[in-house]
């Protein structure tokens, strides 16, 4: 199954290729600072990689919403936003908080 990450493209085409090219213009000016490259690249990666989780973790939630399996066996209680700490950064984003349907008081996060 493949996911279109719409947000994460959008990002890399319109600020991650501009910041990296900054990066790069800043260092031909200076070659000396390869410190400076390298920490730059890598700053835009890592953004770069949160984004595509926090838009991965968003789009595996949004499809047990609208799972008609989930239908049969969870209702939708509310939206929650969470922080997931990763080795690239902090991940800020939007999970789902189900209950049973045979008890309405079991509460269970599916994405989880």
């Amino acid at each position: 199954m493949v996911f279109f990450m719409i947000n994460s493209i959008a990002y890399f085409a319109e600020d991650f290729i501009k910041k990296i090219i900054n990066v790069q213009d800043e260092f031909f000016k200076n070659p000396k600072k390869v410190a400076e490259l390298v920490y730059g690249v890598s700053d835009e990666l890592q953004k770069l990689g949160v984004n595509i989780i926090k838009e991965t973790l968003e789009t595996a939630d949004e499809c047990f919403r609208k799972s008609n399996k989930r239908k049969e066996k969870y209702y939708i209680e509310k939206k929650e936003s969470k922080q997931l700490i990763t080795t690239l950064g902090t991940v800020d984003f939007e999970k789902t908080l189900f209950s049973k349907k045979e008890n309405r008081k079991e509460m269970v996060y599916l994405l989880d």
